[in-house]
């Protein structure tokens, strides 16, 4: 076989494919229940707690690249849902696309802000009342301006006290 031949054929789509797949399986246990049961990803992970692969010279996190190898490719501007909650879940039946709002309201709905775990109901309700500034919120809270931004545009729609 000439050397032309074998990068062609290293190269085709289809061995891609397999290849990808299989540095992607390498890091899961699908569990007995493989549709209702969480693919939870051993390999490296994210700061976010999310997991991440490097796979042809790029970085992957590991639930975009589930959804990319069983369903296709991910429309420009959506994001991968988990509907099971669990961010180092990669089970494909888990994952749906949808756009950042989408995503954003199915963390509020499942209580899943990343504001809560510093901040205290009772903060919340105070930010939400003051006339204070979002810079001087985040100061006195000692929180960034980003998390102070999050609490007044979204608004959780449950009542704080």
């Amino acid at each position: 076989m000439q050397d032309d031949e074998f990068v062609s054929k290293c190269l085709d789509p289809n061995a891609l494919w397999m290849h990808d797949c299989w540095s992607f399986y390498t890091h899961i246990k699908v569990p007995p229940n493989s549709i209702r049961d969480c693919w939870i990803w051993q390999g490296p992970r994210h700061s976010g707690g999310y997991g991440r692969l490097w796979l042809r010279n790029r970085r992957w996190m590991a639930h975009r690249l589930s959804y990319e190898l069983h369903y296709g490719a991910i429309p420009e501007g959506k994001v991968i849902r988990h509907q099971c909650h669990q961010p180092m879940c990669v089970n494909p039946h888990h994952l749906q696309i949808g756009t950042q709002q989408q995503n954003v309201d199915d963390m509020h709905r499942a209580g899943r802000q990343g504001y809560v775990q510093k901040l205290q109901p009772k903060h919340i309700s105070e930010i939400l009342s003051s006339p204070l500034s979002q810079t001087e919120l985040a100061h006195k809270y000692s929180v960034s301006k980003t998390t102070i931004h999050r609490i007044l545009k979204i608004k959780p729609k449950h009542k704080y006290k």
